[in-house]
């Protein structure tokens, strides 16, 4: 072949080239399609990538069907996944501020006590084995954005007490008592770590170990109702029913209408009001019940409330035959000298 035909040859290559050039073929023919919005939008719902889930489900063209995946987004899990959404959107635009990864921790912290009580109670619809995934998942994102936080701020107290949580959550108690230790120690005037240690010694029973840090608590915030609400627990727990009632009066004195252990003292108050009905002592009965009346409406407790005075008048009135009346009472397993419940000079570890 000579130089002729090599130089007709390029230039034939060079027109074609320059020819298809020229069509300006859109790069889309060559291009898988789009992908429709709700498939994109569920890859990352599959890998609880919610905001961006969420972002590309309002890219549905049907309103109906927009709206509708939104809303089943926002509500799946008991609408955990809606709180995830907001603290990931957060975190994407504050990358580095502390509080939004603790917003982020505490959001995927209560997704995971969720999927624990779904395994526990056997509810929702979801399969097992795929809850208890999500169970870990969410610990793990939990207990890795509460250290990012501390990291960007060391003295985010709270975020270190969400770690002992994660641990005590995780049945990881060596750990969290670790870390609830290494939080008083940073942080001696912080009132709830005192509070989640006495709590954890109480439900491990180490009650020898409970009443100091619950008293050193109170102390530190005589406003926080649920480190009372948990002293009176401590002392039904060990039959000290006398001071447990004392205790819950006190707190039903300040109106704890907005204290989150509210629903938990109203029926602890209420069944310690009936044991002393049951035992005989009327008085020490109708005084909970009262206590309860001014804070909680509630027609049970009013009808105990009644029956308890009914039960009291016939006492009375038969006081010769039942002398010794409210002595019944079980004893208390602690000396007429034992302090009172509520904050004295005591400290701490």
């Amino acid at each position: 072949m000579n130089s002729t035909h090599m130089t007709m040859i390029a230039c034939t290559l060079f027109g074609v080239c320059h020819l298809l050039g020229a069509c300006h073929h859109p790069r889309a023919l060559y291009e898988d399609a789009p992908r429709p919005p709700i498939e994109v939008g569920r890859e990352y719902e599959n890998n609880r990538r919610y905001a961006r889930a969420e972002a590309a489900y309002q890219q549905i063209d049907d309103i109906v069907s927009r709206n509708m995946t939104l809303d089943q987004l926002a509500a799946a899990w008991d609408s955990t996944n809606a709180t995830i959404t907001r603290a990931q959107r957060l975190v994407s635009a504050a990358p580095q501020k502390a509080s939004a990864r603790f917003i982020l921790a505490q959001a995927c912290y209560q997704k995971a006590l969720l999927c624990t009580r779904y395994t526990r109670e056997s509810q929702g619809n979801y399969p097992r084995d795929y809850v208890f995934g999500e169970q870990d998942h969410f610990y793990s994102q939990a207990l890795q954005q509460s250290k990012i936080a501390i990291r960007l701020d060391p003295t985010l107290t709270d975020a270190r007490l969400l770690i002992a949580k994660i641990y005590l959550a995780s049945s990881l108690y060596d750990q969290a008592f670790k870390e609830l230790k290494r939080l008083i120690v940073s942080h001696p005037k912080y009132a709830r770590g005192y509070y989640a240690l006495g709590k954890m010694y109480l439900e491990t029973g180490q009650y020898d170990k409970v009443r100091r840090y619950l008293v050193r608590s109170i102390k530190l915030d005589p406003d926080f109702l649920d480190a009372y609400y948990l002293l009176g627990q401590y002392f039904l727990d060990i039959r000290w029913y006398d001071y447990a009632a004392k205790t819950f009066l006190e707190i039903l004195r300040r109106k704890p209408a907005d204290s989150p252990s509210f629903d938990m003292l109203l029926k602890a108050s209420y069944e310690l009001g009936k044991f002393y009905v049951e035992q005989g002592a009327y008085d020490q009965g109708i005084l909970l019940f009262q206590a309860i009346l001014k804070v909680y409406s509630s027609h049970e407790i009013h009808q105990s409330l009644l029956h308890a005075k009914t039960l009291l008048n016939e006492a009375t009135q038969h006081a010769e035959s039942d002398d010794g009346l409210g002595d019944s009472l079980p004893q208390q397993n602690s000396p007429s000298q034992e302090e009172p419940p509520l904050p004295s000079a005591e400290g701490s570890e």
